[in-house]
């Protein structure tokens, strides 16, 4: 009997470690802050598919906001801006590694695309190396509704397949984050 017990509670105790270790390799969370002071949290990466009216809804804003024709056989990053913090200095340059190099160069090594700069339409003066970015508003916030319709979030990328399927992470990410969600997810 005593054999039985001990057994017993080895095993239970092997099961909650093992459920210990599950949980450390659960998804990442971003947390975002919201006017009332409090946290929420969210997946910081998430899979989808955007359903074909969505996804035309997209291709609209995309085309009627570029200046160029855009392939829609390839696939689409969207970089996103929800504020400007800094935008009363006039000079001001994030220290953000997304803008250093060429970004859209190293991801056209793997695959062609198209790639857009989006800021929160409430936005005013980005300052945000536009002398070599190009921002484009998000224009009755399509894809703020479509992807990141959070309070308190500062911004994310998507990568958009052309089937309508996307990758979409949440929240601060660096230059190395999209090269490896784009070369993962296509």
């Amino acid at each position: 009997m005593r054999k039985s017990i001990t057994l017993f509670f080895l095993t239970l105790l092997t099961l909650n470690c093992a459920a210990q270790t599950v949980e450390k390799k659960s998804p990442h969370t971003y947390q975002l802050g919201n006017a009332y002071d409090s946290i929420n949290e969210v997946l910081n990466e998430t899979t989808g598919n955007l359903s074909t009216e969505d996804y035309q809804l997209l291709k609209n804003h995309l085309s009627n906001i570029s200046t160029e024709n855009i392939d829609f056989n390839k696939s689409i990053i969207i970089n996103y801006i929800n504020n400007d913090p800094k935008s009363a200095q006039t000079n001001y340059q994030v220290e953000w590694d997304i803008f250093y190099g060429d970004l859209a160069k190293k991801l056209s090594k793997i695959e062609q695309n198209h790639q857009f700069w989006m800021i929160n339409p409430e936005v005013q003066n980005l300052h945000y190396y536009g002398n070599k970015i190009d921002w484009r508003t998000d224009k009755n916030n399509i894809i703020k509704k479509l992807f990141f319709d959070y309070n308190g979030l500062n911004g994310g990328f998507i990568i958009i397949k052309p089937d309508g399927s996307f990758y979409k992470n949440v929240g601060e990410y660096t230059k190395a984050d999209v090269i490896n969600a784009f070369k993962k997810f296509n």
